[in-house]
Parts: C-alpha cells; structure tokens; sequence
C-alpha cells in the first residue's frame, strides 16, 4: 500500500535542524512538530533526541548527536553514524525548513484520515445494524482532523472522574494548585492552577511587575521552575530585583547599606543559585514567546509558571494599525500556552483610569483571575485589589503589602479597610490613579 510520505521533506527539516538548530527548532516548536510527523522510524528517532536536545539548550551537532543515539542504544536504528553524518551535508542552508514542515503536516494529516477510514471500513463490516452512530462518528473524526482537535463530547461519567481527579489535585503536592506563596491570594481570591490565566493590571510604575515578580519567586523557590518573559527590564535588572526580595535590601542604596545588610545580599545570591527561575529579556514576537515557552516546558522539569511583562508592548502578527486585534489575539495565545503546556500563566497588562485594560478588554475575557495594582502619588499608598475570580468577589482588596524600597510583596493580616460602601467613589479610583 501507499502511505503518504516524503522520504526527503522529512531527512531535509532534520538536516535544516542540524545546521540551524535554534531558528529550525524554534519553527518546529511553533508548528507542534513531533516524531508522529515522520513516517520513517529512523527519522522519528533522530527527530525526537534533536528536539530534546533542543529543548534543553545543549550543544546540536552530529558528532553530539551520533554519542547521544549510541548512549541510548539507538544508533543502529537510526541508520548508523554514517547515515547520521550524511544528514547533515543533505542541504546546503535550512532556508525551506518552513517548506519541509508543511509537507510533514500535509502527509500526516492524509495518514490519519486513511487510518481512520480504514478503521470505520472494518466497523462497516461488522457493525451494520450502526450505521447513523458509525456515520456520526467517522463525520466528527474528520472534522476534528480540520480543526486541529476532538469534536468528541466525553461522557458524565468521563466528566465526574475527571472533577475528581481536579479535586485530588487540589490537595497533592504535585497536583493542579499553584501555590503563590501570598495567603492572602491563594485563600481569600484563589486557588489558582495550571493551565490558568492570572492577568495583573495596572496603571505605569503602580507595582504590577513587582507583584508579579514576587509571585513567579515564590513559586520558584518551591522547586516548581518559573520562566519570566520581560520585554522591559534587562537580565541584570530582574536580577538584581530577585536579589532585593531575597535580601530585603534597597539596591539603589547600596553605598549606604551597613555590614548586616551586605551579609543578607550575599547570602541572597547563594539562595537564588539553587532557584529554578529562567530570564528571557528582548524584543519577543508573539510567535517567538510560543517557541521559548515550549522549549522551557519540554525540558525535564518542566515548568510551574510563565510571566509575560507586558501584554500591550509585544509584537503579534496583525500589525500596529489594528492594535486592539493584535492585543486580543496576544491574550488569546497566553490562554492557549497556558492550556497546552498546563502551566500558571501570568499576563501583565498596562490599565487607562477606568481600570480597563488598554487597547482591549479581550484580556478580562480570557482571564481566570485578574488582579489590579493601585498606586496613590500623593499619599505613597499601594494596594492590590480583585478585579475578576471565582471566589472573590469583584472590588475585594487583598491584605497584601507593597514595599517598593525593596521591590517586595508579602502578606500583612494585620490591615484593615474602610468598609468600601463609606467611601466616594472618587476616594477609590483616587486609589488606583498613578
């Protein structure tokens, strides 16, 4: 029989991938490429332990590739050294990487359908007496191959097992809950858990990002890695705001700090050594914080918690002169990671003084939780209240303490508010306006 393939789209996106393995890597994380795209089983193999390496930023070449398929024991399968040599002189440059990937997809998609028409031809057979359940199936099947995912609608019983399983979750170490270290959130506003969006919002310099930030340490330094995507501050910049935390230092002061305090900075540096928190800082297009999300998530550890800083300065595809789309579809793409790669996801947004999200409201859509940072110039207050959660209600503040000296959250049980009926409405927006 047949099968649809292409012997060489497939050994030419493994050679665009040994000659340039982070543009090629990055494209085919971006398409969800995996070995399930190859036909042949050599070239799965191969495909699979680039992708890992890849994904673990360890060094790609032949050589590296030949040690690692014969320290697993799958050199042979995959041809030999010899073949895994030729593939790397196959073609000159990976410019048609893009070219090889569409060709990989067009052929595993005719796959899929003759699979499954060959598996309702045999149902056929068997089943007459099925023929609009069998019928319903094969049309739901196909479509789903369209979409790029299940039509099936899962049973009550699918449905109470999996409640289940969200509830056993709640209570294991390892299971859904994202702990964020402030009491004051995860009890009084969450939980929250992977595969949710977490959107803090506010106005410039009100201490989104170092809510954020605190947040995304907190996590870390319970063992569950963090990846924070800025594209506001530097590695050094971040850096040394995780360092201040840690510290409870004011890194603007250092001339001025006494020995006691440069003790507690130096043992900062030591805790922050053995912290699993990752720092991706530049210029990122919305299709390159998918890749990098991927490439962190696919790594051994894998991920607890993404941080996108901000929403209203990343590059999408529709282009400036349709702002709000593309910020719509920004969030809709930290909704997809969040799902996909079941990880907290936290999307900072930049807020007008409505307290609505700039250029698009699609954020609050998204959203499983958003929270508002306020800042008041003329008093110095900071504060943080619920916008949206399931288990808050809209307006509640949070007994949560800002200290910007040292760019540090934490919690303050201690605080008290003035109930909010008793105040002017003007008094609370005087609040959140920087």
């Amino acid at each position: 029989m047949n099968i649809p393939s292409a012997k060489d789209a497939e050994q030419g996106l493994i050679s665009s991938f040994l000659i340039s393995p982070k543009e090629v890597g990055r494209l085919c994380a971006e398409n969800g490429i995996h070995k399930d795209h190859f036909h042949f089983p050599a070239h799965q193999i191969i495909f699979d332990h680039l992708f890992c390496m890849w994904g673990s930023d360890s060094l790609i070449d032949f050589i590296v590739l030949t040690t690692r398929l014969s320290d697993y024991g799958e050199l042979d399968k995959a041809g030999g050294a010899a073949f895994v040599t030729s593939l790397f002189t196959l073609i000159p440059t990976a410019s048609l990487a893009e070219e090889y990937i569409s060709i990989l997809q067009e052929k595993r998609l005719l796959r899929q359908i003759i699979f499954i028409c060959n598996e309702y031809a045999h149902r056929s057979r068997e089943e007459q007496h099925q023929v609009s359940h069998i019928l319903s199936e094969i049309q739901g099947r196909i479509a789903a191959l369209g979409s790029g995912g299940s039509t099936r609608i899962p049973t009550m019983k699918e449905n109470i097992l999996a409640a289940v399983d969200v509830l056993e979750g709640r209570v294991s170490s390892n299971g859904s809950v994202v702990m964020t270290g402030l009491n004051a959130l995860d009890s009084d506003a969450g939980p929250l858990e992977r595969g949710n969006l977490l959107v803090i919002g506010g106005q410039t310099k009100a201490g989104k990002s170092m809510l954020a930030t605190q947040i995304a340490l907190n996590i870390a330094m319970s063992k569950k890695p963090v990846l924070y995507i800025s594209l506001e501050m530097n590695e050094q910049e971040l850096t040394l705001r995780l360092l201040s935390i840690l510290a409870r230092v004011d890194v603007r002061k250092v001339k001025e700090w006494n020995e006691f305090e440069h003790g507690r900075f130096a043992a900062a540096q030591n805790t922050l050594l053995g912290v699993p928190f990752h720092i991706a800082t530049r210029k990122f297009k919305l299709s390159e914080v998918v890749a990098i999300s991927q490439q962190y998530a696919s790594k051994p550890q894998g991920l607890g918690a993404i941080v996108f800083d901000y929403a209203q300065i990343a590059e999408g595809k529709i282009g400036a002169e349709r702002r709000q789309q593309e910020v719509a579809e920004i969030s809709r793409t930290c909704k997809r990671i969040a799902g996909s790669l079941d990880v907290l996801f936290i999307l900072l947004t930049q807020l007008n003084d409505e307290g609505r999200s700039r250029e698009s409201r699609d954020i609050e859509n998204d959203c499983n939780m958003m929270l508002e940072v306020g800042h008041n110039k003329e008093t110095g207050e900071r504060g943080v209240k619920v916008v949206l959660a399931r288990s808050a209600p809209s307006g509640h503040r949070l007994k949560l303490r800002i200290i910007p000296e040292h760019t540090r959250v934490e919690d303050a049980p201690e605080m008290t508010f003035e109930p909010e009926e008793r105040k002017p409405k003007a008094k609370f927006r005087n609040f959140h306006k920087d």
